[in-house]
């Protein structure tokens, strides 16, 4: 038995028990290599959708999938393509106009907000602390337990199934490990890419102010304006003057 996709037209087996290479829509079918070039894994509530919808899904969607080069990738489930300004989670597209904020979290504590001005900057700041325990201006509510149950970033998106979207760094791992270290590395080059994504900048250190150049000349004439208007007396002055020249 056989049927065919409205977008490709490509006739799909299907085999007994089969539930996955072809699906039902209200007025066809669509076939899972055609929702794979969407840049989907899965689209809810198939079977509400017309083929017509789908169709017109297909002819925004699939272009974008199609011309997507990847520029710089952190491991092989998050890939971004800058000339095209889209990004990749697994087999999801995201163009950079869908991705929101994100927040990262650690046992259901808020470490991270990109919407609360607690910016990359913290990232590059976090120390392991007590237990390898993540420290860093600006968190709440961190912990100095020596487990981490949970590292996780969230991501908030817009014109898509799901308004928010997970990725699992860490779960149920000591904080002294190599593993969890390995969590908060990856975490570092997330935010960053994420950053760059939503155009946050990173913060930039406030420079020390630089010295000003000692000189016992400008000190004498201060302390002679002092003597000057009264403020000090001569013999005050004549012995300031002796201790900045050292005589």
């Amino acid at each position: 038995m056989a049927k065919f996709c409205c977008i490709c037209g490509v006739k799909k087996p299907v085999f007994l028990g089969d539930m996955s290479a072809i699906y039902d829509l209200k007025d066809g079918l669509i076939c899972r290599d055609c929702i794979t070039k969407m840049g989907y894994t899965d689209i809810p509530l198939l079977f509400e959708k017309s083929c017509e919808t789908m169709k017109k899904l297909y002819e925004a969607r699939n272009p974008l999938f199609e011309s997507f080069t990847e520029t710089r990738a952190i491991g092989r489930k998050f890939r971004i393509d800058d000339e095209h300004k889209l990004f990749m989670l697994g087999q999801i597209l995201f163009r950079f106009d869908q991705l929101e904020s994100y927040h990262v979290f650690e046992d259901g504590s808020t470490v991270m907000s990109s919407k609360h001005g607690i910016r990359r900057a913290v990232v590059g700041h976090m120390l392991f602390g007590v237990g390898g325990a993540l420290v860093g201006a600006g968190t709440a509510n961190t912990t100095s337990s020596d487990m981490c149950d949970l590292l996780q970033i969230r991501l908030e998106v817009k014109n898509y199934f799901d308004k928010t979207f997970d990725i699992t760094l860490a779960e149920n791992v000591s904080k002294s490990s190599e593993s969890y270290k390995s969590a908060v590395i990856r975490l570092e080059k997330y935010t960053k890419a994420f950053d760059s994504i939503l155009g946050i900048k990173p913060e930039e250190a406030p420079q020390e102010p630089q010295a000003t150049p000692f000189s016992e000349a400008d000190e004498i004439l201060k302390f002679r304006k002092l003597c000057d208007a009264g403020i000090i007396t001569e013999e005050e002055f004549q012995a300031k003057k002796k201790q900045l020249l050292h005589i």
